[in-house]
């Protein structure tokens, strides 16, 4: 797949099933602000605190289906954006991956550190869902709702099951509390 990049990094032209686009990180995110991530399988990229499957989101901004590309081509593209990429299938004490010198975060841990501490990382990536509903599968956050049935009614839509689904306080520190007891 074919592509140049300009010397920051933040714009490409790319080829991709004989069609050659010119990409930013504006025009992704912009292309990914009203589209519901779906159900990540392994590899995904972080736009505006939200993941999304790589290939989903590479489809989004040049309006080509997804078959007609690789998620190694999606990731190569994203990556040479400068966003921050990911894979669910890293351990959790896995480093982060370095992308375009850009870090991504590992997918959100929601586990206790021990028996008595939510680890920081894991209330810092809840911070955005604040007053959301949320449902996490592999410590990832799948989807994020205003109401409990709008999390069951986008997992019925989509044939996900959750590992956990619950109400983001308008504090995550107010977790602890939950968790200590």
């Amino acid at each position: 797949m074919p592509a140049h990049g300009s010397a920051d990094g933040t714009s490409i032209h790319l080829q991709v099933a004989g069609h050659t686009f010119a990409l930013d990180q504006r025009r992704v995110c912009r292309a990914l602000d009203n589209v519901e991530p779906r159900p990540i399988r392994d590899h995904f990229v972080e736009v505006r605190g939200r993941r999304f499957p790589v290939k989903q989101a590479l489809a989004a901004a040049t309006g080509l289906a997804p078959s007609d590309f690789t998620s190694q081509h999606a990731r190569s593209a994203l990556r040479r954006l400068g966003l921050p990429l990911g894979r669910l299938s890293d351990g959790a004490g896995s480093p982060p991956a370095r992308n375009g010198g850009v870090t991504a975060e590992p997918p959100v841990q929601v586990r206790p550190a021990d028996d008595t501490e939510l680890a920081a990382d894991s209330v810092a990536a809840l911070r955005p869902y604040r007053d959301r509903w949320v449902a996490l599968q592999r410590n990832h956050v799948l989807t994020d709702q205003a109401s409990f049935a709008g999390v069951v009614a986008w997992l019925r839509s989509h044939h996900v099951k959750a590992d956990a689904v619950f109400l983001v306080p308008d504090d995550p520190e107010r977790l602890l509390v939950g968790i200590t007891g």
